[in-house]
């Protein structure tokens, strides 16, 4: 056994460790005997203490115990912390796992068209999406909106110069983005899908943070900002980058696309920084 498949097993005892020592059961033995021993886990003292101690990888069926003895289910943090443990050190490999993430992710992000949303855009749209502040604006706001909307009411919310906007408007219109709808009114024909964390950055993405910067100081305000300035291990703390992601996507629950006095496009970003190794 590789070094370094034994140190992702050794990491899964050592969650181990801790959740049983969380749920009140103070050594090894102790929460074997509790739970009934082999009738319970399905494998003898031995087999199981060697899991505990980082010997040899926890298998599935033994796992399966552990999340109901734990209780793993009722607290998502440590539910995925087990899950993460588990899985790295099942697999031996932290590249197979980002893998199975990111497809899962991905999976979850793009629901089929029956619920609401677009296929993809393709990558010459994005680009002509993203190749001025005028169309990436005009065809998010018409996209989000679902309404028809005239030049005069787009510089109004946009606060763009109207010979700019109809350049704009000609341009997406052009790809078939968005179509007319009644005289004068345009309205999108392409509702793209939500965007993921889980999605690779793009890469113009100095440029898109340009235009939210731009539109902030314009026509918006921060809201929340909450830093926080940690020293840790950057192996142990990607571990909690999912949860991260995780949180700021749970915001989703009050997208709904409806028009409210108060309704805006918010922008909901996180960030870990690595500023200095020591």
């Amino acid at each position: 056994m590789s070094s370094e498949r034994r140190a992702k097993i050794e990491r899964f005892a050592s969650a181990l460790r801790r959740l049983r020592r969380d749920a009140g059961h103070s050594t090894a033995r102790a929460f074997y005997r509790t739970q009934g021993g082999q009738r319970f886990f399905g494998c003898g003292y031995k087999a199981y203490v060697n899991v505990e101690r980082g010997k040899s990888a926890p298998q599935p069926a033994l796992a399966e115990k552990l999340v109901a003895a734990l209780r793993v289910a009722l607290d998502p943090v440590r539910a995925r912390d087990f899950v993460v443990a588990y899985l790295e050190a099942s697999l031996g490999s932290r590249e197979l796992l980002d893998f199975a993430a990111r497809s899962l992710c991905a999976a979850r992000a793009n629901p089929p068209a029956s619920a609401g949303y677009a296929a993809p855009l393709s990558a010459a749209q994005q680009r002509l999406i993203h190749d001025s502040p005028e169309q990436y604006w005009v065809f998010h706001l018409l996209a989000q909106d679902g309404r028809a909307r005239d030049i005069d009411e787009l510089a109004s919310l946009l606060d763009f110069p109207e010979a700019s906007l109809r350049a704009a408007i000609d341009s997406l219109s052009r790809a078939g983005l968005i179509g007319r709808d009644g005289p004068g009114r345009f309205k999108a024909k392409v509702v793209p899908p939500k965007a993921r964390l889980a999605e690779p950055v793009p890469p113009n993405l100095a440029k898109l943070e340009k235009y939210w910067d731009e539109m902030e100081n314009r026509k918006g305000r921060l809201i929340l900002e909450h830093p926080l300035f940690l020293r840790a291990s950057e192996r142990e703390f990607s571990q909690y980058f999912q949860h991260l992601g995780d949180s700021a996507l749970g915001a989703e629950r009050c997208a709904d696309g409806e028009h409210a006095p108060d309704s805006a496009l918010f922008l909901v970003q996180v960030w870990v920084r690595k500023l200095l190794p020591f």
